[in-house]
């Protein structure tokens, strides 16, 4: 069996897709369902601008992801790949949320060859720069 390259993103992939709605709920005094989010921009599901957007993820952003839940099986399913393939997990999320990201992926005690965290949504570049035979990402585009 060829061992493979797997990138991975994290939010929405590995995490829940909707944590982060009660607290923008909450932050924006909206009534949000997860069946309303019908599109990846956030601020536009919200009917808020991108700026507004900013200012609650900039207050929030370590809560929402320190707290992230993970989704049923992940562990399973990557502790299985990662006997056989290399685990690159490849985010979004600022360099400057490293502590928190790695101390999700220790808390749920997760198989990893390596993390980078971009900054912004350029993801498929550091998947070919990692040599990603395969990535996994909840983003549709």
């Amino acid at each position: 069996m060829k061992t493979l390259n797997i990138g991975i993103d994290i939010d929405g992939t590995l995490t829940g897709a909707y944590d982060w709605l009660p607290m923008a709920n909450h932050y924006f005094k909206k009534s949000i369902r997860e069946e309303d989010v019908i599109e990846y921009d956030i601020h536009k599901v919200l009917a808020i601008s991108r700026d507004e957007y900013e200012v609650f993820y900039s207050q929030f952003d370590r809560e929402i992801h320190k707290n992230a839940p993970i989704r049923d099986d992940v562990k399973l399913v990557l502790d299985n790949l990662y006997l056989d393939h290399r685990l690159h997990y490849i985010t979004a999320r600022s360099p400057l949320m490293k502590n928190v990201t790695n101390h999700w992926l220790n808390k749920h005690d997760l198989p990893i060859t390596s993390l980078s965290l971009l900054g912004s949504h350029s993801k498929l570049s550091r998947a070919y720069e990692l040599g990603c035979d395969i990535f996994i990402e909840d983003r549709y585009e």
